[in-house]
């Protein structure tokens, strides 16, 4: 498989909307955060990648604007956050000091993954 990596240089109206699509990132991880948090306070466990997969369906249905991003992208903001939080816990066996995963702040710009083809912007 072939990996490529493009430099845009995008238009006034396309960083609007590589900007809304960011924010879309943002409140996705952010919300599954509230999630995850909510399980583990409740439960001392996590939902694993197939359970938070299993909730985006009815989440993307209660908030209308991510059917923006594509199913793709969304389970890989799901993965992302688990593969955080599966490293959290290991990493907290070892040094005490340990963070779990933050939410993100809002004056940021968060690479988007899409691994389907016959995307424009």
């Amino acid at each position: 498989m072939k990996t490529y990596q493009i430099r845009l240089f995008p238009s006034k109206e396309q960083i609007l909307e590589l900007q809304e699509l960011s924010d879309i990132r943002k409140d996705i991880w952010n919300k599954l955060i509230d999630i995850q948090t909510e399980k583990y306070n409740t439960t001392k466990t996590i939902f694993n990648n197939f359970d938070l997969n299993n909730l985006l369906p009815s989440l993307k249905e209660e908030h209308t604007y991510w059917k923006k991003l594509n199913s793709k992208s969304l389970q890989t903001i799901a993965t992302e956050l688990y593969g955080s939080y599966r490293s959290f816990f290991n990493l907290i066996k070892k040094d005490k000091s340990a963070r779990p995963p933050k939410k993100i702040e809002n004056n940021y710009f968060h690479s988007l993954t899409w691994n389907q083809s016959g995307w424009s912007i």
